[in-house]
């Protein structure tokens, strides 16, 4: 990955960047996950749709592959306001037909975009996962779920707070860094409703 940006550019290869990140959440992925078995937590029923978490789970990763493109490009610095892409909500520099291109990941402008709309999916997924716990009144997810949503608030605030800096490494820090505590908090919820103490 260092040697991508050697050659011609400072930059490293935003395609070997989000490999390097996404391995390493992947390898501190299946830590976490062995140290909740660790707990020897005993199975039973719950009920939530808990392929829409793992959907959920699945976005998460998906938006940290997008952030590596964002990062790796140095897309954050294209467009620099919130919510709007300039004066347009879709960036004014790019085109839609572009998404059918396959260098489509090579544009930063499109790139940042499409990682600030995964991230509204994300939060509407979430609300819709609250709902669910509150609707069916699911004690034992109420504090797991609260935990994923804090985080999920700083997630954004911190990612406005990125842009509107002009990728300030102070909030971009953050930002990588609270990644960890959703992608973590998001597992636990999961093993949780497959796996949960017996009083």
């Amino acid at each position: 990955m260092v040697s991508s940006g050697l050659i011609e550019r400072v930059d490293v290869s935003h395609y070997r960047l989000s490999l390097h990140l996404v391995t390493a959440f992947i390898i501190l992925s299946v830590i976490f996950w062995k140290f909740l078995k660790l707990t020897k937590i005993q199975t039973i029923d719950i009920s939530i749709n808990i392929n829409l978490v793992k959907f959920f789970l699945f976005l998460l990763f998906l938006q940290l592959i997008m952030g590596a493109f964002v990062s790796g490009m140095d897309a954050g610095r294209v467009y620099n306001t919130w919510p709007m892409m300039g004066s347009s909500y879709f960036p004014d520099d790019s085109q839609f037909i572009e998404f059918l291109n396959l260098n489509v990941f090579d544009n930063p402008s499109i790139v940042q975009f499409i990682h600030r709309n995964l991230a509204y999916l994300i939060v509407c997924i979430y609300i819709y996962i609250l709902f669910c716990i509150i609707r069916d009144r699911i004690e034992i997810l109420r504090k797991p779920v609260i935990i994923i949503g804090v985080s999920l608030f700083l997630q954004i605030v911190l990612g406005i707070f990125t842009i509107l800096s002009g990728v300030k490494i102070f909030y971009a820090s953050l930002h990588q860094i609270n990644s960890i505590l959703i992608i973590l908090s998001t597992l636990y919820f999961i093993y949780i409703t497959k796996y949960r103490r017996i009083n």
